[in-house]
C-alpha cells in the first residue's frame, strides 16, 4: 500500500506542476469557455491557479521524504478554554 501511494503521489506531482504555470500564463484563454471572463474571474482564476502551481511541487517534495509525511488519526486541535472560576 505504501509504495502505491507513493506512486501515486509522484503521478500526482508531475501532472500538477506543468498544469498550474499553464494555467497562470494562458490566463482565462487556456480555461475553455472562459476567454472572455470580466476581471473577477480572472483574477480569482489566476490565484487558483498559482495555488495550484504550488501543489504539483509540494506533492514531488512529500513522496521524496522518507518517511512519506503523514499522520493517519490524528486528533482534531481544540482550542483550550480558561477554566470557569
Amino acid at each position: 500500500m505504501a509504495k502505491a501511494l507513493r506512486v501515486f503521489a509522484w503521478v500526482m506531482g508531475l501532472a500538477c506542476t506543468p498544469i498550474g504555470p499553464f494555467h497562470v500564463v494562458g490566463g482565462n484563454a487556456a480555461i475553455p469557455g472562459k476567454a472572455d471572463a470580466c476581471p473577477t474571474p480572472d483574477s480569482l482564476g489566476r490565484i487558483f491557479d498559482a495555488i495550484f502551481a504550488g501543489y504539483g511541487p509540494a506533492w514531488l517534495w512529500a513522496v521524496r521524504q522518507d518517511p512519506v509525511p503523514a499522520k493517519a488519526g490524528a486528533p482534531a486541535a481544540r482550542p483550550s478554554l480558561p477554566d470557569p472560576a
